[in-house]
């Protein structure tokens, strides 16, 4: 089992960290993900990998793999965003990835 460091593209989240999942299959940064989100699934950024929570995971529901990865330089665009607009985390990434 793979843990990954997801940002999810979501108005409800209002957070500056990323959210831990977990996956069956090994990602690469930038890997678009659909994962669950309180009652709802969103799209997602995979930006790196995790090492095993004291917490239960919730698993990442679908991986596009017929997608190719995000380059990192998207990924670090994404993290300058949220550090220079201090904004959440659901709003930097509803600027990166496409609605669905």
């Amino acid at each position: 089992m793979y843990f990954y460091r997801v940002w999810v593209r979501s108005g409800r989240y209002h957070g500056t960290n990323a959210l831990t999942y977990c996956d069956e299959k090994k990602l690469l940064p930038g890997a678009i993900v659909e994962v669950p989100l309180q009652e709802e699934l969103v799209l997602g950024m995979v930006i790196g990998a995790a090492s095993k929570p004291a917490f239960k995971t919730k698993a990442i529901h679908k991986s596009y793999s017929n997608l190719p990865s995000l380059p990192a330089s998207t990924v670090e665009l994404a993290q300058w965003l949220q550090a220079f607009y201090a904004s959440s985390i659901g709003a930097v990434m509803q600027q990166i990835l496409p609605a669905q």
